[in-house]
């Protein structure tokens, strides 16, 4: 797996692919594997763990959240203005092509998801403040998400036109959203009904089975992809910073509102574990999301 100093453009990609295609005899290793492995099982997979988180999750607890959205307001404020700020500042201080740019951009502006959820569970956070934070920025995502990405040809000097592929943004936003709801509704019903300790069960065995086989999807797509990916020293910078900044950035602000608050008087406190949720929703984005709206725009080119 080569790592490029810039992107190549179409023809080097060609020329490389050529090089390999001669290697390997015409036949590269993971070429066997159809694309609906990866693709459609993440999609599904995804699915499934939203159904898991969401049967978790309480749904009164989630409504107190949005009542006093003080800690939704600060993942959305770092979720839609400060990580897109940064992703531009890397774009600034580095020589990246447009749809390179994109990608990062995307990273930048992009909701939070099931990853981040799964996150919280295994850590043992505020799955209920996570679980809202996520279906707050997904529904914003609509609307915030193409509105940055037109930013990208400004900031690299490009007249490529984006068109953004807003049916993949629907359908990923979705399979987020309605799978968690049904599963919150699922453990109201299960209080309500004295079945609890099968939804815990069920949640258990279906959070545990999510991720060993987003484990073995991401294992074999790095088999499936590995070769043939185009990943520039830019990318690895900027994918081993960003996490960790978001991260810090959000729960920074977070501790920061709230202290802020209290100067005013207001008997307000958030617990430890919620700024740790705050900072990981902010950190962790829908990666399944960009990478369907990456594949939909570089269709037309590779």
């Amino acid at each position: 797996m080569p790592i490029y100093a810039t992107a190549p453009n179409r023809t080097e990609f060609m020329l490389n692919l050529q090089q390999l295609m001669i290697k390997y005899n015409g036949t590269l290793p993971g070429s066997d594997i159809p694309n609906s492995v990866v693709g459609d099982g993440a999609f599904w997979t995804l699915v499934i763990g939203m159904l898991a988180m969401g049967l978790a999750t309480d749904p009164h607890q989630m409504f107190k959240y949005i009542k006093k959205p003080v800690g939704p307001l600060v993942g959305m404020l770092c979720q839609f203005v400060i990580m897109p700020c940064l992703a531009m500042i890397f774009l600034s201080a580095a020589k990246i092509g447009t749809y390179e740019a994109l990608v990062i951009m995307l990273y930048g502006c992009a909701p939070g998801g099931g990853i981040s959820n799964i996150i919280i569970y295994y850590m043992g956070g505020d799955l209920d403040l996570s679980i809202t934070m996520t279906m707050l920025s997904c529904v914003l995502a609509l609307g915030l998400t193409p509105a940055w990405l037109q930013v990208v040809p400004v900031m690299v000097d490009s007249e490529d036109a984006i068109k953004i592929p807003f049916a993949e943004i629907g359908t990923t936003l979705a399979a987020v959203i309605v799978p968690a709801l049904i599963g919150s509704f699922i453990n109201w019903l299960g209080k309500r009904y004295k079945f609890s300790k099968a939804v815990r069960i069920s949640n258990i065995l279906l959070a545990a089975g999510t991720t060993l086989t987003l484990i073995a999807i991401l294992i074999i797509g790095i088999y499936k992809y590995y070769l043939t990916a185009i990943i520039t020293v830019s990318q690895l910078v900027y994918a081993a910073l960003l996490p960790y900044v978001g991260f810090a950035v959000a729960a920074t602000m977070s501790f920061s509102v709230v202290w802020l608050i209290r100067k005013c008087g207001k008997n307000f406190k958030i617990e430890a574990l919620q700024h740790l949720t705050i900072g990981v929703e902010t950190a962790v984005q829908n990666g399944r999301m960009v990478n369907a709206i990456t594949l939909v725009l570089y269709s037309g080119i590779i």
